[in-house]
């Protein structure tokens, strides 16, 4: 058994994942598993549960920006299609809504930018407008807008005051916690890790890991089908 770790912001796509030696893995019973750390976090795990305590979600805006990461991102041949570099976004609105479809998608390329919108619906057709926003000299920030059944509306992360020095924090544009200079909390690649070790140890029930791996395949093929709508 082997473990493939994927950063929150590898640069894939499906057909060339399922070409690559490890992916078979999962066809010869052997044990896969997708690092996806916001996934672990406190915040996220908070916001599903303060999301289910509260009327009924019909329509949500989830806006992730940063800068180009170390001055390559901008090139789509070398950085991956923004779909991809951005999976971890597409995993945090599955976790939330479950399955959805890509009803339109587009992208802006300037000189200094790259920015994809896409319009995901869940099954009983609620809207998702899911960006990636990437420029030059950009901050990097990370949101989630939602309008309720009720008429009120929803944002995450809440604004709080620092202790130390008055400024906004909350979790980080992958949706994880800590900040841009920090990074996330201590722990967290050890959860994974651990996680990883129950599997191969047998303690995670099979249903879970269908679930797991419905969950990467899924989000794989919405990634795929933003590029393909993006690029008509």
């Amino acid at each position: 058994a082997w473990e493939e770790l994927a950063e929150p912001e590898c640069a894939i796509s499906p057909r060339k994942t399922l070409e690559i030696p490890n992916w078979s893995a999962l066809y010869h019973g052997l044990i896969l598993q997708e690092e996806d750390i916001g996934l672990h976090l406190p915040q996220q795990k908070e916001l599903r549960e303060t999301l289910k305590s509260k009327p009924r979600v019909t329509k949500a805006k989830m806006t992730f920006s940063a800068t180009f990461s170390n001055q390559w991102i901008g090139d789509l041949t070398r950085a991956g299609f923004p779909s991809f570099s951005g999976l971890s976004r597409i995993h945090i609105v599955y976790t939330l809504f479950g399955e959805v479809t890509v009803s339109k998608a587009s992208l802006l390329r300037e000189e200094n930018r790259i920015c994809i919108t896409a319009t995901l619906l869940t099954k009983d057709k609620r809207p998702i407008e899911w960006t990636e926003d990437r420029g030059e000299g950009f901050q990097r920030s990370f949101g989630m807008d939602f309008e309720l059944e009720d008429g009120s509306k929803f944002h995450y992360p809440p604004s709080t005051p620092s202790p130390s020095h008055g400024a906004p924090s909350g979790p980080s544009p992958h949706g994880e916690g800590g900040d841009a200079k920090s990074g996330p909390p201590k722990g967290l690649f050890a959860a994974d890790l651990l996680l990883f070790l129950s599997k191969l140890r047998g303690e995670v029930k099979e249903e879970e890991m269908a679930e797991e791996k419905a969950r990467v395949l899924h989000c794989l093929e919405v990634a795929g089908e933003i590029e393909r709508l993006a690029t008509l």
